[in-house]
């Protein structure tokens, strides 16, 4: 059974950034999803700023600092994706980056949800 979504996914914007793996944007491709950058670096807030105005989901790993004039310029986003190892420096990250905003943080290999 095809689930559908409110909003059509060829034109969900993802913005994948520090060398997400293929593996993540082919599955991505494979379910619908369109409008994919990958990047391999981080950005900096100025580029984030121009950027995330136009994103819904968002894909980062440890380097990228998304700081609250970042947040609050994404008016669109609707997820952040972290790739990183360590369930204390999802944690610390979100806590430190999203202080703003309700955060949900699930351990992929828990699958333990905490909210913050």
């Amino acid at each position: 059974m095809q689930k559908t979504t409110s909003f059509p996914k060829e034109k969900i914007r993802l913005l994948m950034l520090e060398g997400i793996h293929p593996s993540a944007i082919r599955l991505f491709k494979d379910s619908g999803y369109g409008e994919i950058e990958l990047l391999k670096s981080a950005m900096s807030e100025s580029e984030l700023l121009e950027k995330i105005q136009d994103v819904h989901l968002l894909g980062i790993r440890s380097k990228t600092q998304l700081t609250e004039k970042v947040l609050n310029a994404a008016h669109k986003l609707i997820g952040i994706g972290v790739a990183i190892s360590g369930i204390d420096k999802c944690v610390s990250f979100f806590i430190e980056s999203c202080s703003q905003i309700l955060c949900t943080i699930k351990n992929k290999t828990t699958g333990k949800v905490q909210w913050y």
